[in-house]
């Protein structure tokens, strides 16, 4: 029997950790304007996991934060840096899924990005070839069919 590795992740000033447990399931750069005002960036880098296997150490050291209606997404800051540092999503029927950003993941779990949603809302263009959707439909389509790809080989 194989046991499962363990790899940490922390928020840069160290004051919210996390144990990971499983595999990102699909990693993605977003550019909705939730994404833009969360992480004060043009775009968030993130990867993508089942909720299970993301373990905060304690989540009273992260603030959570709806930017939409309803908020099917609730992000989380680190109180003390005030970094992003975790994304709670639960959608009806899917598993609930925990989205951290990339760059606080160690290099172990870092995958190549598949693609970009909610292209359409770009402060600056990417100069990649990977697929850039844009648009609400189009958007949310590429986020499901990665996501239930990636749960057909978990």
């Amino acid at each position: 029997m194989q046991t499962a590795v363990t790899h940490e992740a922390s928020c840069t000033c160290d004051t919210v950790s996390m144990k990971i447990t499983g595999p990102v399931l699909f990693r993605a750069c977003c550019h909705c304007k939730s994404c833009q005002a969360y992480c004060g960036e043009a775009y968030s880098d993130v990867s993508v996991f089942r909720a299970t296997d993301v373990e905060l150490e304690d989540e009273t050291r992260v603030e959570f934060k709806g930017y939409q209606k309803p908020a099917l997404a609730k992000r989380g800051k680190c109180t003390a840096c005030l970094v992003p540092v975790i994304e709670n999503i639960a959608m009806p029927v899917l598993p609930d899924l925990r989205v951290v950003p990339t760059a606080l993941l160690p290099d172990s779990l870092k995958q190549d990005i598949e693609f970009h949603i909610f292209y359409h809302r770009r402060l600056q263009d990417a100069t990649d070839n990977l697929p850039k959707h844009s648009g609400f439909i189009s958007s949310q389509l590429a986020f499901m069919k990665a996501l239930i790809g990636s749960l057909r080989k978990t």
